[in-house]
């Protein structure tokens, strides 16, 4: 282990109808392998948003990764916001 970690940092600018959110990444083709188990809580009535930061230790040095978020809004459906590129030094 390298002691790197990968902190991902995200705001918002409103969360009306936002339970939560999840990260999913993948390096190359691999399939999308969900980061948080559990859904990071949302500000569901927020009229001006919030910030947010999740690791990832999973993430390792040298390596090339995507990432993208998912944000999962009360009435069931979600939104999908990227994918960011992020390499590990």
């Amino acid at each position: 282990e390298d002691g790197q970690v990968a902190v991902l940092r995200w705001d918002t600018l409103e969360e009306r109808g936002t339970i939560g959110f999840y990260v999913e990444r993948r390096e190359g083709n691999i399939a999308w392998q969900r980061v948080n188990k559990d859904m990071l809580p949302g500000l569901i009535t927020a009229p001006m948003g919030g910030e947010y930061q999740l690791a990832d230790p999973a993430a390792s040095s040298g390596r090339s990764y995507e990432y993208r978020l998912i944000e999962q809004e009360a009435k069931g459906t979600t939104r999908t916001y990227g994918p960011y590129k992020l390499e590990m030094q």
